[in-house]
């Protein structure tokens, strides 16, 4: 048995790299523990990475847009080349953790981690003993229990891929899926989305993200189909069939197939019945300290809880509750107001708060603000033909309840939003505030 630890962080990724560090600069005595190489999704197979190429596929697109507005034309992707770019920002992040850890104090334990009992862990051959342990460990995508299942790539393969094939079906419609089908498009693959229920980018506005599957299909030609549940994939001697639809209706033939349809807490191993961990399919049950409802040494973050929306963001913020609260006292609580998220599709689309819905089923009094930006200056500078947003302003209080946003630099203007939720900023404050012009955050003004 090794000596106690104060903390033990299971999980190397943004939310447990921030614990532990803060807690290790504090003084506490510090171990965490990896099973792949240290860095977690986000920074390895998640939102950097994955930020690399849509940021390519979002240039070259404009470049094309721009064509006859003095931009010579001809640019497009160069898949070896943007995936040795990508790896400029992947390949040193373990390394670099394994230093920082080193100079903190930091223990590090290779391998699979699971409880021994309500305050101990086994990571391979060594049991660790903590007084608190931090549950970090993300999330994994879901098994979906169909013929031909392990014919399927996942999103980690995807940004690894030395040469991108010719046609590429993607289940699911979700972010992984949208993301990475208009980057294979613009890359000039021939890219089908299916998606087994009505609705596409459930996070998103259902107007908007309707008419990101337009936009799909008519800019990029990408064949999304709704109401297609994937039967079952079986290799042919040159492609992947897949049958898809509620009759098997839809045959799709592909040369690879990538796993977009969903992904799930990555704590079936922990063995969190030996800490009498309460959980379930959502994830672990967390108190607002973010600790476990059932055993108070245990605290849980991110992907593996079921609070707070899958985001690295929301991660990080809960990562920040767990260091204070396990250097100063259980005084902070999770704060889940005002935190956008952003699918980094051409155009990207964003929201942050209320939707009409949960307005509605509320009872509360709000009225909509609704428009097109596509003859902005914002917009018709660089060309975008998409361009669109829908606020929920409270009637009594003037204050943001939601809003929705897709167009050029969406993914920025929704900071403005988020920070008025988060604050109580009102309409009238949004529509006074002198921003920066001629900015895509100017825009901010003339949609409230």
């Amino acid at each position: 048995m090794s000596e106690m630890y104060d903390l033990m962080v299971i999980g190397t990724g943004v939310a447990g790299n921030k614990a532990a560090e803060k807690c290790a600069r504090y003084g506490l005595r510090v171990a965490i523990s990896e099973n792949r190489e240290m860095g977690g999704t986000c920074g390895l197979r998640g939102c950097n990475p994955k930020k690399v190429l849509t940021t390519a596929a979002a240039v070259v697109d404009q470049v094309r847009r721009m064509k006859g507005k003095g931009i010579s034309q001809g640019s497009g992707l160069i898949w070896s080349e943007l995936m040795d770019f990508k790896r400029e920002f992947t390949d040193h992040i373990p390394g670099d953790r394994a230093r920082s850890y080193q100079q903190l104090g930091i223990d590090v334990f290779r391998g699979e981690a699971s409880f021994v009992n309500e305050s101990s862990v086994k990571v391979g051959s060594e049991v660790i003993e903590a007084r608190k342990i931090l549950v970090a460990t993300g999330a994994i995508p879901q098994t979906l229990g169909l013929p031909g299942e392990e014919l399927m790539i996942t999103s980690d393969e995807f940004l690894e891929l030395e040469r991108l094939p010719q046609r590429i079906l993607f289940i699911g419609g979700g972010y992984i899926s949208f993301e990475f089908a208009q980057v294979a498009a613009i890359a000039g693959a021939e890219v089908t989305i299916v998606q087994r229920g009505s609705r596409v980018l459930k996070h998103f506005d259902e107007d908007l993200s309707e008419r990101i599957v337009h936009i799909f299909k008519e800019d990029m030609n990408i064949d999304v189909r709704i109401n297609a549940p994937l039967g079952y994939l079986e290799r042919r001697e040159n492609s992947i069939q897949a049958r898809c639809g509620r009759e098997g209706e839809v045959m799709v033939e592909a040369d690879m197939v990538v796993h977009g349809a969903g992904r799930i807490p990555n704590i079936g191993t922990l063995n969190l019945e030996a800490a009498n961990v309460v959980y379930d399919v959502r994830g672990i049950e967390v108190n607002s300290h973010m600790q476990s409802v059932s055993n108070l040494n245990v605290y849980a973050v991110g992907d593996a809880t079921v609070e707070g929306m899958p985001l690295s963001p929301v991660a990080d913020m809960e990562a920040y509750v767990v260091g204070e609260n396990l250097v100063k006292g259980n005084r902070m609580e999770a704060n889940y107001e005002g935190i956008p998220t952003v699918v980094f599709t051409t155009p990207p689309m964003a929201s942050v708060g209320m939707n009409e819905k949960e307005c509605a089923a509320g009872g509360m009094k709000y009225k909509v603000k609704r428009g097109d930006m596509t003859d902005t200056h914002s917009s018709r500078r660089v060309m975008v033909r998409h361009s669109e947003y829908k606020i929920l302003i409270e009637e009594a209080t003037d204050r943001i309840l939601g809003a929705h946003i897709m167009g050029n630099r969406a993914d920025e203007v929704i900071n403005i939003f988020g920070m008025a939720i988060r604050y109580g900023l009102t309409a009238s404050q949004i529509k006074s505030m002198p921003f920066a012009f001629p900015s895509d955050v100017y825009d901010a003004r003339y949609m409230v």
